[in-house]
This record gives structure tokens, C-alpha cells and sequence, in this order.
């Protein structure tokens, strides 16, 4: 390409370099890319040996890796690792061969081949997703990432002292309107483990009130992991005059003279007391009509054109988009959204907005209950206030194939 010697050229010259600049500055070469994976339990190591070429780089990592076990069809599992901090950032240095090793918990399965995506990190916690500094799908010079990895149990290896919480919650009525909640639970620790006055506080604590729970060391029984040799002793914590409605308790696991605990499960376990009877409802009469659309409008069952502003022409010049909102989502989910509450959603309605859209996690929904009646207090508050809500899954429910 032939650039005249005007003012104009100059200035294209100027803008090319500076594009191929960044575009150089924006990525990543390597002379050595190679990750390896070792599964203990249900606990995978990442081994890297990386050394890049062409400079230095806090870069966020995600892993793409088939699963080889599903023969039905081809599925991809995303792999995000994370130090302890929870940040998926490790930091590169130019012509040194950068090592070092990330643990990620994975599902059941076998995975193989893989694509790994390197993002830029500005301040080396966080990752910039909209900055791919490198794909190996693109990279010609180095050989396809293979983890060749099975996992065979979701189970973490004990090597100290563990509180794994059960489920599967027992509510007993009191036959005063309240109930009795017990919440099972098993200490599990190395074989042979010891302890001070030979035992362990275990506690619980949150919306349900507190309990505490003895932790004998001589009730221990040998666990049941052919895999891992632990010993297991069988608690459960006990919570009374609990009313109907949603709970959420965290648990910690201590010495028997306390200090910081040997474990601490948060955000915790979310339980429900009563079925769905605490659910609130919308009043009968404040439930907006129920809608279809024809050539394109809105209609009534009787085929009566729908005009969100009747009555409110000034409502159409309002806000229409309200962005966030903590009234309950998939992505960061709250046992008690703090603006689930039909005054919120009344204050948005006369701001303008006739429809609020959140999300859910379908997964969950189709498994646990009291998830199901969380999302549909949402409902029934957003109809208390008249508004309709457009309830949109976040992401489909896990299958083995796309079919499925």
C-alpha cells in the first residue's frame, strides 16, 4: 500500500502502525504451551509450562475441555481456575518458563481435548473478557492441549477435619404453628485423627437461630470411600419454634477451645420450613390481565387491543429499561433479595415500567423446593404491584447431549 505525502496520509500511516501496535500488544506467543492434569477424588491439578516470547502478562484463563465419556455427542465443560482468592489469574514472565499448578473441582467424567483462552487481567485479580490475549485453537506451533483426566467421585480427599451438611432437611410441626427443624450432618476426619478432650465443636448459626453440637472423636466409624481413608462421625443440629417460611444457616467446625474454625461452610445451606405456605400472594384483583399477542400487539382473552398506559399516556415518555435490580436472580442469588418487596416494584411501575424481567436457575429449580418457591414469591410480588414479569431461564438445564 502507497501512502501520499499529505496530511491525510501521514495520519492513515499513523493510525495502521498504532492498530498493528495494539494488535501485537494484544497478544500472546509462546515457544512452550503445555497443560497436564492429575485427578485425586473429585479434585483436578492443572499443571502449566508456558513460556512466552513476546512479552509478560497477568492473564485470566479458561479451559474448554471435551468430555469423553458422552459418546452421544461432542459437549465441551468450561473450566475456570482460581487460586484461593478466587481470582482465575496467573502472571507470565517473557523467556522464562513459567510453572505452577491450579486446583479446580470438576464433575464426573473423562476430558480430553481441550481449547484454552487466555484474557488480559488490568490489575492482576480481575479479568477482562472483552481482551483475548491468546487461543489455542488458532496456535499452529504448539500441539492440542490434552488433559486426559478422569474423575470418578465428586468427593474431596479429607486431610483435615471436614463438615459436609446434609440436604435432606426434617421439619417436624410443634402443633403450635411452628416447627422443628433438624439439619443431619457428618464430621469427617483423617484416620487416626486427634484432638483435644478427644472431640470438636461443630455449630450452626443464621435465620433459624444457633445451635451447637458435641462432636465426639470416640463416636468415629470408619468412612465408606474405598478411595480414602477417613473416619466419619454422624451429628445433627437441632433448631425449635421456627416459622413457616425461608431459612438459611452457615456452619463452622471447631476446636473444642474454640478460636478460628477449622472449616467454615458460607454462603451456607437455604432450607425451607412449611411447604409453600408462607408464600405471599398477589391479591386476585391486582394481578394483571393475562395477555397474547396477534399481528404483532398486545390483545386481551377477548381479543380487546392491551395498552400498557391506558389511563398513564405520560408513562410511555418514562423510563422503559431499568438494568439490575436485587430482587432475585441466577447469577447472585440471595435467600433474601433485599428489594423482593411489592412497594419496590410498585415505585418502578410508576416510574413507567409495565414488565420486569429476571432470571433463574433452572437446574436448581427443577431440583430443590424451596428454590422453586423463592422464584414464585418474586411472581406474586411483581403482580402485587400490577407489572408482569418475564421469567427467563439463566443458561438450559444440564444434559448429557444438545438434544437432551
Amino acid at each position: 500500500m502507497m501512502f501520499k505525502r499529505t496530511a491525510f496520509g501521514w495520519i492513515l500511516l499513523l493510525l495502521c502502525l498504532t492498530m498493528t501496535a495494539q494488535a501485537a500488544e494484544n497478544t500472546l506467543s509462546f515457544s512452550k504451551f503445555q497443560w497436564t492434569a492429575h485427578a485425586d477424588l473429585g479434585l483436578v491439578t492443572l499443571t502449566y509450562h508456558i513460556v512466552p516470547t513476546n512479552r509478560s502478562a497477568d492473564v485470566a484463563v479458561q479451559i474448554f475441555a471435551q468430555r469423553d465419556d458422552l459418546k452421544q455427542d461432542k459437549r465441551y465443560d468450561m473450566i475456570v481456575p482460581g487460586k484461593d482468592s478466587g481470582a482465575p489469574v496467573i502472571s507470565l514472565f517473557k523467556g522464562i518458563d513459567n510453572t505452577g499448578q491450579i486446583t479446580v473441582a470438576l464433575p464426573k467424567g473423562s476430558y480430553g481435548a481441550c481449547r484454552v483462552l487466555l484474557f488480559r487481567s488490568p490489575d492482576g485479580k480481575s479479568a477482562d473478557y472483552k481482551a483475548i490475549l491468546y487461543d489455542s485453537i488458532a496456535d499452529a506451533k504448539n500441539p492440542t492441549v490434552n488433559l486426559a483426566v478422569k474423575v470418578s467421585s465428586v468427593a474431596k480427599r479429607v486431610t483435615s477435619p471436614m463438615l459436609v451438611i446434609d440436604k435432606d432437611v426434617h421439619t417436624e410441626s410443634e402443633g403450635d404453628g411452628t416447627y422443628r427443624v433438624t439439619i443431619p450432618a457428618t464430621v469427617r476426619v483423617p484416620h487416626g485423627y486427634t484432638a483435644s478432650d478427644n472431640g470438636l465443636w461443630a455449630m450452626a448459626k443464621g435465620t433459624g437461630g444457633f445451635s451447637q453440637v458435641w462432636v465426639g472423636l470416640d463416636k468415629a466409624t470408619l468412612g465408606n470411600d474405598p478411595h480414602d481413608n477417613y473416619d466419619k462421625i454422624s451429628i445433627a443440629f437441632t433448631l425449635k419454634n421456627i416459622k413457616p417460611g425461608l431459612g438459611n444457616m452457615q456452619f463452622g467446625l471447631f476446636k473444642s477451645s474454640f478460636g478460628d474454625p477449622l472449616s467454615w461452610l458460607s454462603p451456607g445451606l437455604d432450607y425451607e420450613v412449611g411447604g409453600g405456605s408462607w408464600i405471599v400472594r398477589a391479591p386476585v384483583d391486582r394481578i394483571p390481565p393475562r395477555l397474547r399477542v396477534r399481528t404483532g400487539r398486545f390483545e386481551t382473552g377477548s381479543g380487546a387491543p392491551h395498552d400498557f398506559y391506558a389511563g398513564h399516556p405520560a408513562g410511555k415518555r418514562a423510563v422503559g429499561f431499568v438494568r439490575g435490580g436485587n430482587y432475585g436472580n441466577a447469577i447472585v442469588w440471595k435467600t433474601f433479595p433485599e428489594l423482593n418487596k411489592p412497594g419496590y416494584f410498585v415505585l418502578l411501575k410508576e416510574m413507567g415500567c409495565r414488565c420486569l424481567r429476571f432470571n433463574f436457575n433452572p437446574d436448581r429449580f427443577l431440583e430443590e423446593g424451596v428454590y422453586q418457591h423463592s422464584v414464585e414469591q418474586v411472581v406474586e410480588n411483581m403482580w402485587a404491584a400490577g407489572i408482569y414479569p418475564i421469567i427467563t431461564p439463566q443458561d438450559l438445564p444440564t444434559g448429557d447431549t444438545l438434544e437432551e
